[in-house]
């Protein structure tokens, strides 16, 4: 690789996304964007994927490979990030590719703009028909702080009364600069495999002053019945202990991201909302918690309860009750009554999922 540091890091974990990673490596090699760095992350994969990489990492220069055991897509990204050289951060998944003038686009606008974020749309499904923003926007739009917070970072709260606008995080639609990430210390949530990029982004977006928008389609996002997306929705294949792991590690996270923002002190029934999905997901982790005792997992959720109870958070419910959803302030009112009474409120909105 070369001694003078790159323009912009792409970083590609991939785990047996097979010859798909052929068509990946292509793409961002023939970008007409020169000065590259692309870091590949071997996250345990076990098929044809490993020979390629190795095949693609000797004939480029450019290329860093990284090879580990699977430990997931967010801390296969993490590796990328902790020797990433360039001034520009992208993220690309292993079995999608890119439009040659990607990079180009989105690093020209960054430079001209001085933005510290820049979007494109993607392409997704089988026919790539389907046209997916992060954000509804023009073509080069520049939005500012306030109008970032109030149209982009607090629709993103899933689940909130504050959805009122389609926002999304898909990182594949956005370049990022490192020095941000890295003075602020931005990571992927460890364990967090689904909804994960969503969570960097919102992390991220409480830091730019600037962002430029812009709807035109430069990556293609491929259906594999092998993609993670596809083994949570569609064949079911990541287990129920997993799946609540994975949703209370989010709800934590953006919970941290949120208080980090400052905006909870002006949307204390958001600040609720998220406090309340936190405890929920906690118990339902420890309820189905595979390898413990009935009396074990009662133990732990009344312990949940009662550090709840005995936090500043109990009284930024109760102050914000009225705020919450109905579905939410019920269970508020179950956690008012004890650990028997929340389990049973969890329990039931889970065979009811089931």
């Amino acid at each position: 690789m070369s001694n003078f540091p790159p323009d912009i890091s792409v970083i590609i974990p991939f785990y047996n996304p097979g010859e798909a990673l052929r068509k990946c490596l292509d793409s961002v090699l023939g970008q007409t964007k020169k000065n590259l760095e692309v870091i590949l992350i071997n996250d345990g994969s076990t098929d044809v994927s490993v020979e390629i990489s190795r095949e693609y990492q000797s004939t480029h220069p450019q290329i860093c490979l990284l090879e580990g055991p699977n430990q997931g897509v967010s801390a296969a990204r993490n590796r990328g990030l902790d020797i990433a050289r360039g001034e520009y951060i992208y993220f690309c998944d292993a079995d999608d590719y890119i439009d040659p003038e990607l990079c180009e686009f989105l690093y020209s606008r960054m430079q001209s703009s001085q933005a510290q974020l820049a979007t494109c749309a993607l392409l997704r499904g089988r026919k790539l028909d389907e046209l997916l923003c992060n954000i509804p926007s023009g073509s080069d739009e520049v939005w500012d702080t306030s109008k970032i917070l109030r149209d982009w970072y607090l629709p993103m709260q899933r689940g909130s009364s504050y959805h009122r606008i389609e926002a999304r995080g898909y990182l594949p639609g956005c370049m990022f600069r490192r020095d941000i990430i890295e003075r602020e210390k931005i990571r992927l949530t460890p364990g967090l495999s689904m909804n994960e990029d969503e969570v960097f982004l919102m992390e991220y977006l409480i830091y730019v002053k600037k962002a430029i928008l812009s709807n035109r389609p430069l990556y293609y996002y491929c259906y594999s019945d092998n993609s993670l997306c596809a083994s949570y929705f569609v064949h079911k294949r990541i287990s129920r202990e997993k799946r609540q792991s994975g949703l209370f590690l989010r709800s934590e996270k953006i919970r941290i991201v949120f208080e980090k923002s400052g905006l909870a002190e002006e949307y204390p029934g958001l600040h609720a909302e998220l406090l309340i999905n936190e405890v929920y997901h906690r118990l339902q982790k420890t309820a189905i918690a595979c390898e413990q005792s009935f009396q074990e997992k009662f133990r732990a959720s009344a312990a949940i309860i009662h550090q709840l109870k005995s936090s500043p958070a109990w009284a930024v419910l109760l102050q914000n009750a009225v705020r919450l959803p109905f579905g939410k302030k019920l269970f508020l009112r179950f956690l008012q009554c004890g650990t028997i009474a929340s389990l049973s409120f969890c329990a039931v909105k889970r065979m009811r999922r089931e």
